[in-house]
């Protein structure tokens, strides 16, 4: 079924080139994923909820923070920038921990850059004193990141970010958070029916089989929107001023 926007055709591809929108895109990925992996670790349903909601909030402890630091890898930032940014879990814990429904999700967020191994921060836990969701929640956020260039200077193909999680097995990641994440990401490389396709060849009916992400991290459309020709040339529209070819994938055999 279409999903419908009643916000599109006045705001949807209007594109605020800010730091901020690209932490929009972010935490729908890292959710997206975050919810996979729950899946396959057989978490119950309202665990896998707070783990994904966990992660639509990860950065709200960000809120406040400059442009030039949300624009900052981390592997580049300052003394005084990283001081900032060890508190921005903190931070939302604080802001979360007030609302009853939020608490679960809020002591995940906190716990976010612990590693298995002990060296994280805030509390340096270990194994599995870190709360399962934030083992989850840690993985696939530096898996989105390294991609996005907000982890290290250059952006990271994903086959290389891939390879990068998977080393980091049982020291900076859980290995059962690895193993399905290597699950997850081998039935992707076999789904034989998705392809990725340019603006020019998109044709009504075609049902996108992932996100249409901006350069940015904006997202423009979610996966299985079905399209239709206005869509269409909305998406024309968009990716000419930009400056950059959207990454459009659909599902090969499957039209409304």
């Amino acid at each position: 079924m279409k999903k419908q926007f009643s916000y599109f055709d006045q705001s949807f591809f209007q594109c605020h080139r800010d730091a901020g929108d690209k932490l929009v895109g972010h935490s729908r990925r890292v959710a997206d994923l975050s919810r996979k992996i729950a899946k396959k670790l057989n978490l119950d349903t309202r665990e896998a909820q707070e783990i994904f909601v966990a992660a639509l909030l990860a950065d709200i402890g960000k809120i406040g923070f400059s442009d030039e630091l949300l624009a900052t890898p981390v592997n580049q930032m300052n003394g005084e920038q990283l001081g900032h940014f060890h508190k921005h879990t903190l931070r939302a814990e604080q802001l979360l921990m007030p609302l009853q429904d939020l608490q679960g999700a809020a002591k995940i967020i906190r716990a976010q850059h612990e590693r298995f191994d002990g060296r994280g921060f805030p509390d340096g836990l270990v194994g599995e004193n870190i709360p399962i969701g934030a083992r989850i929640l840690s993985l696939a956020s530096d898996y989105d990141n390294l991609q996005n260039g907000s982890l290290v200077q250059k952006r990271v193909h994903i086959e290389d970010a891939q390879a990068l999680i998977i080393r980091g097995a049982g020291n900076r990641y859980d290995d059962k958070v690895v193993a399905a994440f290597k699950q997850i990401i081998s039935n992707q490389a076999e789904d034989i029916d998705d392809r990725e396709i340019t603006t020019a060849h998109l044709q009504p009916g075609m049902i996108l089989s992932a996100d249409v992400i901006s350069k940015e991290g904006m997202l423009l459309l979610p996966a299985d929107y079905v399209l239709d020709q206005h869509i269409i040339d909305k998406l024309t529209l968009f990716e000419h001023p930009a400056g950059a070819k959207l990454v459009i994938r659909v599902h090969s055999n499957r039209r409304k």
